[in-house]
């Protein structure tokens, strides 16, 4: 999934995947096969478009992409930038 926020800082940013991440967690949807119990979890990854830097739709994507597996690769069930 992609959140566009137009409008949006990056501290704003991850305070809106930080609550969608904890609200997600809070569901306790039952998975027989889950070795988080009833937990469901999410990693995401958080971008914003630098102007001088990476102004392009698919930068934006490619930058939040590599966020999102930094999460995945650093314990999972964060936000990263």
């Amino acid at each position: 999934f992609a959140y566009i926020l137009p409008n949006t800082n990056i501290d704003s940013a991850v305070i809106i995947a930080e609550n969608l991440r904890l609200s997600i967690m809070a569901l306790q949807i039952p998975h027989a096969h889950s070795s988080a119990g009833n937990s469901v979890t999410i990693s995401l990854g958080v971008a914003t478009i630098i102007p001088a830097r990476n102004s392009s739709s698919s930068a934006l994507v490619k930058a939040a992409d590599d966020a999102l597996y930094r999460s995945k690769k650093s314990g999972k069930n964060k936000v990263s930038i």
